[in-house]
């Protein structure tokens, strides 16, 4: 049996990468259709091992990551795998539910959205063919996923779906609801105006029996939505979420169509200005460019709440760290520890402006080995002590 020619199939049908592991759990290869995509660079190593120690050759384990990442094990009689990440259109409630300690992947490391009964499907199909087991897709399901018993529910989503199959009615559609949100993730203001005034029919969901708390709760649906966008296109997860609580707060004071419709979009262009800020990051003063530097950056853009030193990110993108170093300065106009202190500052910046973080705790976060050590740079940089920043950009409530 050609092992390729399925793995090539599963890499390109779910748009994510197979990593293949010898039973001792080595690392054997990685394989994707998509430009320098590892699926693993999303999840810490400590949780790679967990997701290997799972399922066996007569069941695929299904394992789900932060809420919403989903990665499935296959054991094979001569190699393991790992299908991974995707995400699905429709919620899943998978037994298996873990955290990462990993903030985030590279660049371009966005997850694909499938359709949950094609994929078991496929999956079903490659766990045969691999290991000559008989395996039913609705086996696979029962062994990795939480039955939905609430009949109540399920009534009410049959009444309501018939309901609109009879009257010809349909939700937005969901290529135009990925338009938007990609547009949030990449810092893209052009697609993001394009894609609100698309004209298509459809009616936005019925989130709650009263008019004016459905459409609050669609609005907070939206902020949700885009916060998580946010935070793949590199918007740090504390000034994320702390914004989207800040515009939730402010949704429940309002009470007109108009000013909740006003602040949603608003919301939205906040979101894309702030991944636009972060994008930064990757830009070049000098013209000149070199992909072991773009790597530096991005590996620094990262982990910086970590104490990195020249020695570890050159073993990251895999060169001696005197020629990281000179490269570095040749095109970036500064020295690396310039560098990371400046986009350091630039993080704690967003932190000071969006969050009620304690200096300390800031200091601490960024690696800096004291308050007092983190205000001396804020301040060399800035211009202006960390204190004095916040009472001048704080955002209390958002407006």
């Amino acid at each position: 049996m050609k092992i390729n020619a399925l793995l090539d199939y599963l890499c390109i049908e779910f748009h994510t990468a197979v990593s293949r592991y010898s039973p001792e759990g080595k690392l054997l290869g990685t394989l994707t259709g998509r430009f320098e995509f590892n699926g693993l660079s999303l999840i810490d190593k400590e949780l790679v091992s967990t997701l290997l120690s799972e399922g066996s050759d007569q069941m695929p384990s299904i394992s789900c990551i932060n809420g919403g990442l989903f990665y499935t094990v296959f054991k094979g009689p001569e190699e393991d795998f790992i299908l991974g990440p995707v995400g699905f259109r429709e919620p899943v409630a998978v037994k298996s539910q873990y955290t990462s300690r990993k903030r985030g992947g590279r660049p371009g490391d966005t997850v694909s959205y499938s359709d949950f009964n094609s994929y078991i499907r496929t999956i079903t199909m490659f766990q045969n063919l691999i290991n000559g087991t008989e395996l039913s897709g609705a086996r696979i399901r029962e062994e990795n996923i939480f039955d939905i018993s609430d009949d109540e529910v399920k009534q009410k989503f049959s009444e309501e779906y018939f309901l609109k199959l009879e009257n010809a009615e349909h939700h937005n559609p969901y290529d135009q609801e990925m338009r938007e949100f990609s547009s949030i993730e990449n810092g893209d203001l052009e697609l993001f105006e394009k894609s609100i005034s698309e004209d298509y029919s459809g009616k936005l969901g019925v989130l709650a029996d009263n008019p004016m708390r459905s459409l609050k709760n669609i609005c907070i649906v939206v902020i949700t939505l885009a916060s998580r966008a946010a935070i793949r296109g590199g918007v740090d997860p504390e000034v994320s979420y702390s914004l989207s609580d800040s515009y939730m707060r402010k949704i429940e004071r309002l009470n007109s169509r108009s000013s909740l419709s006003e602040l949603i979009r608003n919301a939205e262009r906040h979101y894309i200005r702030l991944v636009q800020d972060c994008q930064k990051v990757i830009k070049n003063p000098t013209g000149n460019s070199h992909v072991k530097v773009t790597r530096a950056k991005q590996f620094i853009s990262r982990n910086l709440h970590e104490r990195l030193t020249l020695e570890e990110i050159a073993e990251e993108v895999g060169i001696n760290p005197s020629y990281l170093s000179e490269l570095f300065m040749r095109c970036e106009n500064m020295s690396l520890s310039d560098y990371i202190i400046h986009q350091k500052i630039q993080l704690s910046r967003s932190l000071l402006t969006y969050t009620d973080t304690p200096l300390i705790e800031i200091a601490a976060f960024l690696g800096f080995s004291s308050q007092s050590h983190f205000g001396t740079h804020f301040k060399r940089i800035c211009g202006i002590t960390p204190g004095k920043y916040r009472q001048k950009h704080a955002v209390a409530e958002s407006t």
